[in-house]
């Protein structure tokens, strides 16, 4: 692509990156990069607009900054390099040598475009007219060559092992974790981070009560709740509704994680994560974090795969337990099973300099590519307005009783446990009438409580 006679910078490669879904762009971001610090390089950026989920993508990518091109450009001029991390744009048409990334870990989920295809890897899309169309296929672990391999033989020669660049800054970011929770609203309290991939077979789209038992389950005072939804469930149901659907929730202290950024952090600020079949999962477990599985996604999974591995494997979230008598230390069965996903662990960016610069024909940077940590999001975090408090008397040691006062949100719902007496407290923020005079009660049936004491703060 010959650049403008106006350029200030006269740039001797352009490089094209595609970018097809939200998540496809975090993917390209994390690679990205690699081309720091080098002016020989110049960066345009194309949305393939024929998937579901490109809302939003051109006004995004505007927000960065980047420089955006339109897809019959995109298809019409020649670039000296081309990136990717999705198969479901029209590839072939692009004239680059096309480097095609996953776009989550590995590629262990069937495509919802092509019945029996692997997402990512369907043949229809990488191999048009007897011409193979990646110059590379980039692959997080030497054990997805043969995935590859399955799809065509002459993919194999096209696969290089690069590790997971996402996966690196979360692993750089795990010996700061004390810097994330207090974005979240648990200093001093334990997050627990519900995560939910896309489509029916979801954790949310299964389970969309979940958030919502969470928050009125848990202590308030000992723990804090988050949820991640995959981007493309924000893209298919905009943020509106899912507010609307999370109503509930989110004024009980539901901390909803937007879908660009802050995932990461959650995981590596998480006591526990409750997730899917989704990518979240293997992320969580190499992070080193404990993982309920709620979901295992079903016929959605690719058989053999490292979540089919981890499904069978992780401890299942069950509704006849509460919560908190559920997390336990991570599993180190299941820790293992993700080390088979990821090599080349701190050192992907690296790895990938060195390809895409021999694509390029360029001689890379002299300096490093640094794995810098994920950044600490800048979060709404709601603080509840009413809540259910429950006492609970301790044994009596020399005349003294102790008592343990326990607080949940209230959400209009008995917790599992409603035959303990309850009363409550309403802070002086809450001006639904109904709360305040005590109209809406959530404690055990024919108990009453009489307000006693009036003040700064909470009153009863």
């Amino acid at each position: 692509m010959s650049e403008s006679r106006w350029a200030t910078v006269s740039a001797v490669r352009t490089v094209l990156v595609v970018v097809r879904s939200p998540v496809s762009l975090n993917r390209l971001l994390d690679i990205l990069p690699v081309f720091g610090g080098d002016p020989r390089v110049q960066l345009v950026f194309a949305v393939d607009g024929g998937s579901e989920f490109t809302g939003g993508l051109r006004s995004r990518l505007a927000g960065h900054g980047a420089r955006l091109i339109s897809w019959k450009d995109a298809t019409s001029r020649s670039f000296d390099l081309a990136l990717a991390a999705s198969d479901n744009s029209d590839l072939h048409r692009i004239r680059a040598p096309l480097v095609l990334f996953p776009h989550g870990v590995g590629y262990q989920r069937f495509s919802a475009h092509e019945p029996g295809a692997v997402s990512g890897l369907r043949r229809s899309r990488l191999v048009r007219h007897g011409r193979v169309v990646p110059a590379r296929i980039v692959v997080s672990h030497p054990s997805q060559r043969d995935v590859v391999g399955a799809v065509d033989h002459r993919l194999l020669s096209r696969v290089v092992v690069a590790g997971d660049p996402c996966f690196d800054r979360i692993r750089c970011s795990v010996a700061g974790r004390h810097r994330y929770s207090p974005a979240f609203g648990a200093d001093g309290r334990r997050l627990v981070v519900l995560c939910s991939t896309w489509g029916p077979h979801s954790l949310y789209g299964r389970r969309p009560g979940l958030p919502a038992r969470v928050v009125a389950e848990l202590d308030a005072d000992g723990y804090r709740t988050a949820l991640v939804l995959h981007p493309n469930v924000w893209a298919q149901h905009g943020e509106f509704q899912l507010r609307t659907w999370l109503r509930p929730a989110l004024d009980a202290g539901l901390v909803l994680v937007p879908p660009e950024e802050g995932w990461r952090a959650a995981l590596v600020a998480a006591r526990l994560v409750v997730s899917d079949h989704g990518s979240l999962t293997t992320y969580a477990v190499s992070a080193g974090a404990a993982v309920l599985l709620a979901e295992d996604g079903g016929p959605e999974v690719v058989p053999g795969s490292p979540i089919d591995l981890l499904r069978r494997r992780l401890p299942r979230l069950r509704d006849d337990v509460a919560l908190d008598e559920q997390i336990a230390p991570a599993d180190a069965v299941a820790a293992d099973v993700a080390g088979t996903v990821f090599a080349e662990v701190g050192r992907s960016a690296q790895v990938l300099r060195a390809v895409l610069y021999e694509q390029l024909r360029l001689a890379p940077p002299a300096s490093p590519v640094r794995v810098r940590p994920v950044p600490v999001p800048d979060l709404a975090v709601p603080a509840p307005t009413v809540y259910a408090v429950a006492a609970e008397l301790g044994a009596a040691r020399e005349e003294r009783v102790s008592v343990t006062l326990r607080r949940v949100p209230a959400t209009g719902h008995d917790e599992p446990d409603g035959s303990r007496p309850r009363h409550l407290a309403v802070s002086d923020a809450e001006l639904d009438p109904g709360w305040a005079r005590g109209r809406r009660w959530c404690g055990a049936p024919g108990r009453r409580s009489r307000p006693r004491w009036r003040g700064r703060g909470p009153r009863t």
